[in-house]
């Protein structure tokens, strides 16, 4: 095996200050001075893109951007020039684009953007997966959610049972489901049943 150091470069941000007082470094600059930074500190389009606490709220920075502040805010991303994330109040979730905000839910997960539409798992009472204007069937969760061929492709679990969903497909069922992929010609992915484990092929074209 060959061992190979690996050298960040001054360009990654890094974060600095005390507790109360906390910043983020990249290169030369520095940003300003917030109660808390979330660890989950990221790069775009050169310039530091992360989630701050003033004031006892939070809030997600992109350079000199910052969103509305809000009870908290998690995954910040860039989409349009503007700033994505899922941000909670009173409880409650909903997922936030420049200024405007979604729906409201229980919980948001596996927030991205595909096809130009915001992709994530939603839950009230029961777990579904949002594309767009779509959305699926319930379950007591999803996971893993992609999306291909134009559909939404996820682990579904029902009954504490799990399998696969791509559109109107679904899976055998399984004790466990993971490491799902999709690929040129279909996706596949690891299934448990019974204690033996199996990978699992699916064709789409």
């Amino acid at each position: 095996a060959t061992e190979k150091m690996i050298q960040k470069t001054e360009s990654e941000p890094r974060l600095g200050g005390s507790s109360g007082r906390r910043f983020i470094l990249w290169g030369e600059q520095t940003s300003q001075v917030y109660e808390e930074i979330d660890i989950h500190c990221t790069m775009h389009d050169g310039k530091p893109l992360f989630a701050a606490k003033r004031d006892g709220k939070w809030f997600a920075v992109w350079g000199d951007l910052e969103s509305q502040k809000y009870d908290y805010v998690r995954s910040p991303s860039v989409y349009g020039g503007k700033l994505l994330f899922k941000a909670t109040h009173k409880g409650k979730w909903f997922v936030v684009l420049g200024d405007q905000e979604g729906e409201v839910y229980d919980s948001v997960s596996s927030l991205s953007v595909h096809d130009g539409k915001l992709l994530f798992a939603a839950k009230r009472r029961k777990t579904f997966v949002v594309w767009g204007k779509q959305t699926s069937r319930r379950y007591d969760e999803v996971y893993c959610c992609s999306i291909h061929e134009g559909k939404p492709l996820f682990i579904a679990e029902s009954n504490e049972k799990r399998y696969v969903v791509w559109g109107k497909y679904e899976s055998d069922v399984y004790n466990s489901c993971s490491k799902l992929k999709s690929n040129e010609d279909g996706f596949t992915f690891i299934a448990n049943k019974n204690g033996q484990y199996y990978e699992v092929i699916v064709k789409t074209k």
